[in-house]
This record gives C-alpha cells, structure tokens and sequence, in this order.
C-alpha cells in the first residue's frame, strides 16, 4: 500500500519536473526566410530579457517564469540583453555577439557574482544540444 502510494507522489514530481522544465516555444525570428536546415534554436533563460537582435528590436517575453526558445538563423549576431530576478537586476541592457553554427541548440544564460560589495550579472552563451550545457561560446 505504501509503495503505491510512493510511487504515485514520485512519479506526479517527476512528471510535474519535467513539464516545468520545458521551455516554451516563442516561434521563429527568421528575417531573410532562410531554410530550416540554416536555423539554430535559442533557449533563453527566464530572467533575462532579449531586447534586440542585430539592433532590430525584439519582444521574446511571451512567459517571464519559463526559459523560451526560438530559432534564429546561424551566423554571427548582437543581442542587447537585460537581466531581473528578484533583488537582482541590469539598469543599461548589455551587448553580447556571439557566432552560431547551424544543427547546433544554445543556452542564453547567466551568473550574478559578488565583487567588492557589488553584486555583478554575467551573460554567457554555451552550448546546449541535448538539453545539456556544454562549451561556453561567449560570455560579457
């Protein structure tokens, strides 16, 4: 009785886990319509907000409590980037470029260090096929 009723609530977390975790789908920025084979796919960290592409303005915050992902051509890119989480947040957006090969997914992600008294925001691009961080591409 004891290990159905366990194995109900293990298996309700894991599945509540993994829907959390997914990231939800913004679409396609695809300005030259380029074929499917020439996208990459984008997962954008919840907190933080992608304000421009290329220096075209963009609004990807369909859902500020879930990561996102979009595709986006390969190549090289600029992003004008802004962080908020809690008591942590950007005042100036920052520039990242970063080159993307296509087949390739990747991670737009961040790190909040503490240096002299200050709490600093880090953005880094790496890797994430698989859904798997892996070599970090760029970082501020």
């Amino acid at each position: 009785m004891y290990t159905k009723i366990s194995i109900i609530i293990i298996g309700t977390l894991i599945l509540f886990n993994s829907c959390a975790s997914q990231p939800v789908d913004i679409g396609l920025y695809n300005p030259n319509n380029l074929n499917e084979e020439e996208l990459v796919s984008l997962v954008i960290n919840r907190a933080i907000k992608v304000h421009k592409i290329d220096n075209e303005e963009v609004d990807w915050t369909i859902d500020k409590d879930k990561h996102r992902v979009i595709k986006i051509p390969s190549g090289e890119h600029t992003f004008s980037v802004s962080f908020l989480h809690y008591n942590y947040y950007t005042l100036i957006p920052e520039r990242l470029n970063c080159q993307f090969e296509r087949g390739n997914t990747y991670l737009l992600d961040f790190s909040i260090k503490q240096e002299n008294r200050k709490s600093i925001v880090y953005f880094y691009i790496f890797l994430y096929n698989d859904n798997k961080r892996g070599a970090m591409i760029i970082g501020n």
